[in-house]
């Protein structure tokens, strides 16, 4: 005789992918802040960490109460996005890439990156 099945089953939950990166504004005198919004392909099912890089680690500081260098953000539960502040400082002009990709992967990794964006930091005038 089979024993029926008393409860369900639920396939490992995937959370959802960064698939956009954007700053406002897209070009900024360095020492003023940028504005970040990272958009995901699904809402989440909790409170999701997700890493977080730029190629120009000397111009662009972390999120608030981060000091290095990948940082990381956070999507709360329910939510398909996230948006946070990065300072900026230096006096030599670049153009940053900003990148992001799924939770518990390794952004350093290129072929990891699923979102990302350029953002234009120009030298600020001298006094």
């Amino acid at each position: 005789m089979d024993t029926p099945m008393t409860g369900i089953i639920k396939p490992d939950e995937v959370q959802p992918v960064p698939i956009n990166i954007v700053t406002v504004p897209t070009s900024v005198v360095e020492g003023n802040s940028l504005s970040v919004t990272v958009t995901l392909n699904g809402t989440t099912t909790a409170d999701t960490v997700y890493p977080l890089d730029t190629d120009h680690r000397s111009l662009i500081n972390p999120p608030s109460g981060q000091t290095s260098w990948p940082a990381h953000y956070t999507v709360l539960n329910g939510h398909s996005s996230a948006s946070f502040s990065l300072g900026t400082q230096g006096s030599t002009s670049a153009t940053a890439k900003l990148v992001t990709c799924p939770s518990g992967e390794d952004v350093t990794n290129p072929s990891n990156i699923t979102a990302s964006c350029n953002v234009t930091l120009t030298a600020p005038t001298p006094p």
